[in-house]
């Protein structure tokens, strides 16, 4: 059985992940941490019965609910900000993490990289679990090959709700774009609204 530790267990995806991590017999969530709805029963919150009677904890106190409840595996689909500085913490302690959140500095992703190697705790990041989305990301690589003198458009559109923009998938699509023709996304995008905004 897989001992999961849940990071943002209220936000959209941490919910959905929440209801189905506790009702997978291959599971123990053994804790759930965030900022929001401290104290209240991980099952509750998400209409599901816990068998478990999981607490939402301060995720400020992350350190001593590892130390309680030693998980195996994270999985984090917050915030950047949140992540790169909880994610780093699960990392040092041999925690193996699962990450879906968007919007990671390539600094901190570097660094990671070497964090995740240094303490042997495998990490998977990517911006859209989806497995459709990622042949998308896949064929984007083979086809951008064919296509080399052609101007190449990413065109998305999201609820009014969407934190980031262009989304964590959509500047995938363009990184993987971009260094299948030799390029730097960075060099050569341009954005139809300003990133990062609503």
């Amino acid at each position: 059985m897989i001992k999961l530790l849940i990071l943002g267990p209220t936000g959209s995806m941490g919910k959905l992940i929440s209801s189905l991590a506790i009702t997978d017999s291959d599971i123990e969530v053994v804790a759930a941490c965030d900022l929001t709805q401290i104290g209240k029963e991980l099952g509750s919150f998400v209409a599901i019965d816990d068998p478990n009677k999981i607490l939402i904890k301060d995720v400020n106190n992350l350190q001593e609910v590892i130390n309680e409840t030693k998980p195996e595996v994270v999985i984090d689909f917050t915030v950047a900000k949140a992540t790169e500085k909880n994610c780093t913490i699960c990392v040092e302690n041999g925690i193996r993490c699962v990450i879906g959140t968007t919007a990671m500095s390539k600094d901190f992703l570097d660094k990671f990289e070497e964090l995740v190697g240094k303490n042997k705790a495998p990490a998977v990041i990517s911006p859209n679990m989806a497995t459709g989305v990622n042949l998308v990301f896949k064929i984007s690589g083979i086809l951008a090959n064919y296509l080399k003198e052609w101007d190449i458009e990413v065109i998305e559109a999201h609820h009014h709700r969407k934190v980031d923009a262009p989304s964590g998938t959509a500047l995938k699509i363009g990184e993987v774009i971009s260094d299948s023709i030799d390029s730097n996304l960075d060099e050569i995008a341009k954005y139809g609204r300003k990133r990062g905004s609503n």
